[in-house]
């Protein structure tokens, strides 16, 4: 029984969340705001994918890692799921085609295919990188992994088609358009070679 003269503590108030879905033209999207929002992630990402199994690359920095990558792949697992962390070093200098060559180098070594998921654990170059890395992963894994085509080929075919984008949007003037298909071509080509060399001398993985 309480004392009547003992001072009353006051409750804590929950913490408050919210769920706000947010339109766009094609689709709208959820944001999950509040104090604790990170422990719903395995059941949001589960509600989101509709299969258990997947996997999951979690893209952080080393100065978020420390803090919040053991929890988040607990978490993760505890629903099903195949956690691929992968750290990159902190800070705006880091965001380069270098790192994100070193993201989808870990998806592709993994096995990742485009029914599974990038987390982006952090923001800025966090979520950069891993928006522009689950786009072009995303793209590659439809149209060459599924079809049977060698790493190699793959890789040049789709760094090519990437350049040559890049050079439309850029408009490019008419008399430059030759060369720029034999530019993107050889960027391909050189890009395939390196990235293959490299990822079988760091990873020592035989790429299909």
């Amino acid at each position: 029984m309480m004392d009547p003269g003992s001072p009353v503590k006051p409750k804590r108030p929950r913490p408050l969340m919210l769920d706000v879905h947010v339109p766009a033209e094609s689709r709208s999207y959820p944001v999950v705001i509040g104090r604790g929002a990170i422990g719903r992630l395995g059941a949001e990402l589960q509600q989101r994918l509709g299969r258990t199994g997947a996997a999951v690359a979690v893209v952080t920095d080393t100065t978020v890692a420390p803090l919040h990558g053991a929890m988040v792949q607990a978490n993760l697992e505890a629903q099903g799921f195949t956690v691929v962390p992968i750290v990159i070093p902190a800070g705006e200098a880091n965001k380069t085609t270098g790192t994100l060559l070193e993201v989808l180098g870990s998806m592709i070594v993994n096995g990742m295919g485009r029914r599974d998921a990038v987390v982006a654990l952090g923001g800025g170059v966090v979520g950069d990188l891993s928006g522009l890395a689950a786009a072009m992963f995303f793209i590659y894994a439809l149209l060459l992994v599924g079809r049977g085509l060698p790493f190699w080929l793959g890789t040049a075919l789709f760094v090519t088609a990437f350049v040559l984008l890049f050079q439309y949007t850029q408009r490019r003037a008419d008399g430059r358009r030759r060369r720029g298909i034999v530019v993107a071509l050889a960027c391909g080509v050189i890009t395939s070679a390196v990235v293959t060399v490299v990822f079988e001398q760091l990873f020592y993985v035989r790429l299909p």
